[in-house]
């Protein structure tokens, strides 16, 4: 990850590279690489804010299928959805299992809803991840104890004041996160080349055949992540200190980002496992539980065939390209904004008919609309344009080495409040999770594994 920054965003020199960065990325497990077909259906005026609204939506999806219990009895559901949807639905069947096994009740696989497994969406997932990075680095507004806060680079950029990270769009943090990682790699490099900035090595290794320089900034990347991830190495300087936790878990969320985008499931599973303690430490407990649960069951309660069925329909890819991956709860949310924002009726027509009716044909309108813009020479690409990041990198850059965040020689920085120093969200979260009680593994208080197990499905 740090040779990519270097890569993507250290200058033309630096580019070159960019073909032996593809041979050496890892990939722990690929998805194999096809096209997804999304069969929407209607939409129904049921509030899923509830249980009993959670077990109609469950319902009412059986009717539409036209599957009967005989056959819900030999399969089993994936259900995809946020934090409250999957706590819902643990929910019921937890009080449906429950109840059907006790002596007096039928055990009706049916009705038990052990059929049911609900999954955690991914792209949820990585919301609370962003929050919680600027929840933990995001610093004092108005403070001159760090000048490598998230707050401050923030007004550095002279981007919009945020008042509530809590309720920031995800693009927003996104972007002020990676921003100041690949300042901060950057910076890094630089510090752990010994060369006054970047050009000059580039210079350096310009020298040197292509293979010789690649090991060189092979061996400069190690440095920098034996270095500058571990924060026992920042000894008692409180400003180097945050700044290589906030690397460490801005590093984390970037391999995330990068893992869906190419379909590496893997990676991003090895991810969910840090961030399991993580969101313990930084008192996201709930995302932390839901965590736990899918790592454990992926590990030793389910079966081989559905491991695989869920690992395999983690992720979409709706263009068959092969950085084309995204999340499946996030294909949700463009299917929620097509149909409310897009193709919605106004006035009078707005019925709940009209959406039911266009809900199911949205996927076929957009390919319309694409088709015929191609036709007509209407020039619409399929990704966004992204604007130049040098600007404010450099800025960062700039900012970083004049405070020497990363290179500080003098007596340790101690900042004057203790509300200043980030918190170890990893360390605190392992700590905590190493200290829990065994009885949170106990299959049949979570999710009942062994029916799941025990009982006939097909993928």
């Amino acid at each position: 990850m740090i040779l990519k920054t270097l890569v993507d965003h250290g200058g033309i020199f630096f580019g070159k590279f960019k073909a032996k960065l593809q041979e050496a990325e890892p990939s722990h497990y690929q998805i194999p690489l096809h096209k997804t077909t999304a069969h929407p259906l209607p939409t129904i005026p049921v509030d899923q804010a509830s249980a009993v609204g959670n077990v109609t939506v469950l319902n009412t999806l059986v009717k539409h299928l036209k599957l009967d219990k005989d056959t819900v009895g030999q399969r089993v559901m994936l259900v995809f959805g946020d934090l409250l949807t999957v706590t819902r639905i643990r929910s019921l069947i937890a009080a449906r299992s429950l109840r059907h096994l006790t002596p007096v009740h039928v055990r009706d696989f049916y009705e038990s809803l052990t059929w049911i497994i609900p999954i955690p969406g991914l792209f949820h997932v990585k919301i609370s991840a962003a929050i919680g990075i600027l929840d933990t680095h995001w610093g004092k507004p108005n403070s001159n104890d760090n000048p490598a806060s998230l707050w401050c680079h923030n007004e550095l950029l002279h981007r919009k004041h945020i008042s509530n990270i809590h309720k920031i769009e995800y693009r927003t943090a996104k972007d002020i996160i990676l921003h100041s990682l690949f300042a901060r790699s950057l910076d890094c490099i630089r510090v752990q080349s010994g060369a006054s900035s970047l050009p000059a090595l580039a210079n350096e290794l310009g020298q040197l055949s292509l293979d010789n320089a690649w090991d060189q900034l092979n061996a400069i990347a190690g440095k920098v992540a034996d270095t500058f991830t571990v924060p026992a190495k920042a000894g008692q300087d409180d400003l180097c200190r945050n700044s290589t936790l906030f690397i460490r878990d801005a590093l984390f969320f970037w391999e995330y980002i990068l893992a869906i985008k190419r379909g590496d499931v893997g990676s991003a599973l090895i991810v969910l496992k840090y961030w399991t303690m993580a969101f313990q430490g930084a008192g996201r407990t709930k995302y932390a539980a839901e965590l736990l649960h899918l790592c454990h069951n992926l590990r030793h309660a389910w079966p081989e065939d559905l491991k695989a069925l869920i690992i395999n329909n983690l992720l979409v890819n709706m263009t068959g390209k092969p950085d084309g991956w995204k999340e499946l709860d996030l294909l949700q949310e463009h299917m929620n904004y097509w149909i409310k924002s897009v193709y919605k009726a106004h006035g009078s027509n707005s019925t709940w008919e009209w959406l039911a009716m266009i809900s199911t044909c949205v996927i076929a309108l957009r390919d319309t609309v694409r088709a015929v813009n191609k036709a007509c020479g209407v020039v619409q690409t399929t990704a966004h344009t992204t604007p130049s990041l040098h600007n404010d990198v450099s800025k960062l850059m700039v900012s970083l080495a004049n405070n020497s965040v990363h290179d500080h020689e003098g007596p340790p920085r101690s900042f004057s409040s203790k509300g200043s120093r980030a918190k170890d969200v990893l360390t605190e979260g392992y700590n905590k999770l190493k200290n829990c009680k065994r009885t949170f593994f106990n299959p049949q208080k979570n999710g009942l594994l062994i029916l799941i197990a025990s009982s006939s499905h097909t993928p």
